[in-house]
């Protein structure tokens, strides 16, 4: 699944469409961005990288994204992966802890991007987030990718399934 993690990465966002609206072509299907709070940074939320890991999928080694129709606009974090949702764990605090939704369909990619152009050639930053494989999100409001991204490289995040023993349940 590493490969296949690289292989959409590579293909679908070091070749960048000029600007967020333009669809981006995935091994999926299309998707477009949005302007970050810096227009000249392109952010690109919730992409499916794998299946759902739900159903008879659940316990199994990730299976490509399922194809979708028309553009996918990624506008929206996906669901947090299963984990217990807290305001602060000290030391902590809201901000570097999940909110919202969670649920058991959460293979997804948050993208951050500076590119203008499918000819330019940036480096590639893939962030995993901590938590000890039991809490945390890529879309956690500290770890957000804009800052970094506006230093020049690719800033991708992605979502992995945690479980409650503390072991990552599904490996990329």
């Amino acid at each position: 699944m590493q490969r296949a993690l690289v292989v959409l990465v590579a293909t679908a966002f070091l070749a960048l469409a000029e600007r967020a609206a333009t669809p981006v072509t995935t091994a999926s299907g299309f998707v477009s961005g949005i302007p970050g709070r810096d227009a000249a940074i392109t952010v690109f939320k919730g992409i499916p990288f794998a299946a759902p890991p739900t159903g008879p999928r659940r316990w199994q080694a990730p299976a490509a994204a399922t194809s979708w129709p028309g553009v996918r606009v990624a506008d929206t974090f996906s669901p947090s992966c299963i984990q217990t949702i807290v305001t602060e764990k000290k030391p902590w605090t809201y901000e570097f802890m999940a909110h919202g939704e969670i649920s058991e369909d959460c293979l997804y990619l948050n993208i951050w991007t500076p590119a203008k152009a499918a000819s330019e050639k940036r480096p590639v930053l893939l962030w995993m987030y901590g938590g000890g494989n039991v809490e945390g999100s890529a879309s956690v409001p500290a770890y957000d990718g804009e800052n970094l991204a506006s230093k020049g490289p690719v800033i991708v995040k992605a979502k992995v399934v945690v479980d409650a023993s503390g072991q990552s349940s599904l490996i990329i």
